[in-house]
């Protein structure tokens, strides 16, 4: 893929009157694999079903002038598609540059500090439970076996009394 897109693009250059095809051709065959992907994902699929009736609704027995109804769903459509056009455009690329420096940041700290960490306490911690372990089967297990011996030897009877 890779190598047939620098082909495309260097012929690109050359043809600008085809340029416009392939590039949208390129750009399907993105968006179609990357919207295939995010489906996969099921990521922000809350924010799908954002529409004008989950967030103004009228009750019944309660509506506006069908017209007022249509220009309000035309107003919040609109408003929120290229708002979020404009939001994307202005910060998209400074936030996936925070988040991907974040995750790095997570990733290597993860990595590299984390996991070692908690093997380190794993290794060191078994030391102590072995040394815990031969404490308490030395003290404790002779004075329970000696307490469970005493009240071995009591016998109750239970009689009913009319």
């Amino acid at each position: 893929l890779q190598r047939d897109s620098v082909v495309m693009f260097s012929f690109l250059l050359f043809a600008v009157p085809i340029q416009l095809v392939v590039l949208t051709k390129l750009n399907i065959l993105y968006c179609g694999l990357y919207q295939t992907h995010l489906c996969d994902m099921e990521l922000n699929h809350h924010c799908n079903s954002i529409d004008f009736e989950d967030v103004i609704a009228e009750p019944e027995g309660t509506h506006s002038f069908d017209g007022i109804w249509k220009a309000s769903f035309t107003t919040f459509t609109v408003t929120k598609y290229w708002f979020y056009r404009l939001l994307s455009a202005i910060f998209g690329i400074p936030m996936a540059l925070i988040w991907g420096i974040y995750f790095a940041i997570l990733s290597f700290l993860h990595i590299w500090a984390v996991v070692p960490c908690i093997r380190s306490y794993l290794i060191e911690i078994q030391c102590i439970s072995r040394v815990y372990s031969i404490c308490i089967h030395t003290f404790c297990d002779p004075l329970f076996e000696a307490i469970g011996k005493v009240f071995s030897s009591i016998r109750a009877t239970v009689r009913k009394e009319i």
